[in-house]
């Protein structure tokens, strides 16, 4: 597929999309909940999933997985958002929907890369 590459502004914009879609109504519950890092496996199948079938529901994971992917997710937010503007190794065909959008952010991004801050994640 040929296209432009995916910039950071149009991932972040895709990845609070997502973030609404998955948290909208449990945002509080996610910031109250502890990371645990024997869910991190769990984290990465399900963000496997996600990048198969982005409209899944993750409802029936573990809290605590769904805690690691909120905390995943609003990480890239915050690291795309230090880099407006700036391309990913992402090709972004014109023909692409959000949710193949979506889905080449997990599986080329995210997936491989792990957490941008690693650091910042309080295991």
């Amino acid at each position: 597929m040929s296209g432009s590459p995916l910039t950071t502004d149009e991932a972040l914009e895709h990845l609070v999309s997502l973030i609404r879609k998955l948290f909208n109504d449990k945002i509080v519950e996610m910031k109250e909940t502890q990371i645990k890092r024997r869910f991190e496996k769990e984290l990465f199948t399900v963000l496997r999933t996600l990048a198969e079938e982005p409209s899944s529901d993750i409802a029936e994971s573990a809290i605590w997985v769904q805690r690691l992917v909120y905390e995943i997710l609003t990480q890239y937010v915050m690291f795309y958002g230090l880099q407006p503007g700036a391309e990913l190794p992402i090709e972004a065909g014109s023909n692409m929907t959000d949710d193949e959008k979506v889905s080449a952010i997990l599986r080329q991004e995210i997936i491989p890369n792990s957490w941008p801050y690693p650091q910042s994640v309080p295991f």
